[in-house]
């Protein structure tokens, strides 16, 4: 289930534009390498705001040394490891049958980010005037991305669900 949820939850449009040829595939690996076997380390970090936090950063970093050089000369995408983290963890705790051989509780989930890209950036921006403009997950850096999931927590509060369910809200939203 993990393998399948690893080669599913990435596609194409997912990272598209992120300066180089392999990072959909070096994901994919990095996943299933990492949690096909066991995803404990995962429930346990997501209990705890900062301890989750750290887990994402960490492995946000890992991710992003294990990309290919981009060939256009820029640099490897922060902001392409970070989405394809956040919707990997986002397969897995919708998969009933994985969360059944974990105990956590349900609240926990909101410590999940939302993975942002442009349609969540312009349904978090349609609420929060100030925020920093959005110019694409491969210019996204850590402080800006730590602002969109700040006001995205607000917001998920008002509409009563968890951040990262925010997503199927502005998912291609009609304009």
């Amino acid at each position: 289930m993990v393998r399948r949820i690893a080669q599913t939850c990435v596609g194409a449009s997912a990272l598209r534009n992120q300066g180089s040829a392999g990072i959909i595939e070096t994901c994919r690996n990095y996943f299933e390498i990492t949690w096909g076997n066991d995803l404990s380390d995962f429930f346990n970090s997501v209990a705890n705001e900062n301890d989750y936090k750290n887990f994402l950063d960490n492995h946000t970093d890992i991710l992003v040394d294990m990309f290919p050089i981009p060939t256009d000369g820029g640099v490897k995408s922060w902001g392409g490891a970070r989405k394809a983290l956040n919707l990997f963890f986002m397969g897995i705790v919708k998969d009933r049958y994985i969360c059944s051989n974990y105990i956590f509780d349900e609240d926990d989930l909101k410590n999940l980010e939302i993975p942002l890209d442009k349609d969540v950036s312009v349904g978090i921006s349609n609420h929060f005037k100030t925020i920093t403009k959005w110019t694409g997950i491969r210019h996204l850096n850590k402080a800006v991305s730590d602002e969109y999931q700040k006001n995205a927590s607000i917001l998920a509060k008002e509409k009563n669900v968890h951040r990262f369910q925010l997503d199927d809200v502005f998912w291609r939203a009609k304009k």
